[in-house]
């Protein structure tokens, strides 16, 4: 194989890895943001923390969304660079690869934001709960 074409796949690849590592952050943080405001009350519920709590959690499920939506493109871009036997020009841009699979709408309802489902759904039974 061409090493300049190697070497495009390397940078993909590494895109990719960044990509999933920004993924993973931000189910941590959501975790330990989540984690953090619901040790905060002491045994006396308050809405208010339980809304805080949902509003972080719909914002990193957004955020994450983003991030495994060009995760995928970049896979798809990978598939390319390794199946083309034209010359390499190292062409970086994920939006040529807008697709069903890879748009931001797509990776909201993946499997890997069942987390962010649960939390929801768990802030919004504290805050109906009745007192």
């Amino acid at each position: 194989m061409n090493p300049d074409r190697i070497k495009h796949l390397e940078f993909i690849s590494n895109t990719i890895t960044r990509l999933n590592g920004n993924s993973f952050l931000a189910k941590a943080w959501c975790i330990a943001i989540t984690a953090a405001l619901l040790a905060t009350n002491d045994g006396n519920p308050q809405k208010g923390i339980f809304l805080i709590t949902t509003f972080s959690a719909v914002s990193f499920w957004f955020f994450d969304a983003y991030y495994l939506s060009l995760e995928r493109k970049f896979v798809r871009m990978f598939g390319d660079v390794a199946d083309s036997q034209g010359p390499t020009n190292f062409f970086m841009d994920p939006k040529a690869y807008v697709n069903d699979y890879a748009n931001w709408q797509a990776a909201m309802y993946s499997n890997s934001m069942i987390i962010y489902w649960g939390l929801i759904l768990t802030g919004g039974l504290f805050y109906f709960m009745p007192r």
